[in-house]
């Protein structure tokens, strides 16, 4: 989906339908492979796993600011986007889970391609949410230099849908 960035520059959100488990084991494989490849560049010197591991969870889920907030039945999460390159975002969007995930900026000076893009320059954020959303009805945009998904409450699509019943 193209969303309008007030910059100017327009950039490409993909939105998915992804459940939970499947958001979890795709970070996790991320996490994995970046865990291997800091193996590898520490020479294949085993006994460090645990430190491998701590380090690509640090690398792949780069900090950046959350703020969510419930509004007219949605739930609105707003993202600082600054920390992804242009036109590299995934929303992973599941009833009470979202993950954002993008190349991360520093992607670009390493000269990587967006295809190509390894683990390490990428970045993934899972947010729980509080309240069950439907999935199918995520829309994202840009406010400022926010990163700006309105997730509307499953219950009150269903309490809407029992008012139209009636």
């Amino acid at each position: 989906m193209r969303q309008h960035d007030p910059t100017g520059v327009a950039s490409e959100i993909r939105v998915t339908l992804v459940e939970a488990e499947e958001q979890n084991r795709r970070v996790s494989a991320a996490t994995a492979q970046r865990a291997y490849e800091i193996f590898e560049q520490r020479g294949g010197a085993g006994w460090h796993e645990l430190e491998d591991w701590r380090q690509a969870e640090k690398e792949l889920g780069q900090p950046s600011c959350v703020g969510l907030t419930t509004e007219d039945h949605t739930m609105v999460v707003d993202v600082m986007e600054c920390a992804f390159e242009p036109g590299t975002v995934e929303l992973w969007v599941a009833p009470l889970q979202i993950t954002i995930s993008g190349r991360h900026l520093k992607a670009a000076r390493h000269g990587a391609s967006r295809d190509h893009t390894p683990a390490h320059l990428r970045t993934y954020r899972t947010i729980s949410l509080h309240a069950a959303i439907d999935p199918r009805q995520a829309k994202v945009r840009y406010h400022n230099t926010l990163l700006e998904i309105c997730l509307p409450l499953a219950q009150a699509r269903e309490a809407a849908a029992a008012m139209n019943v009636a």
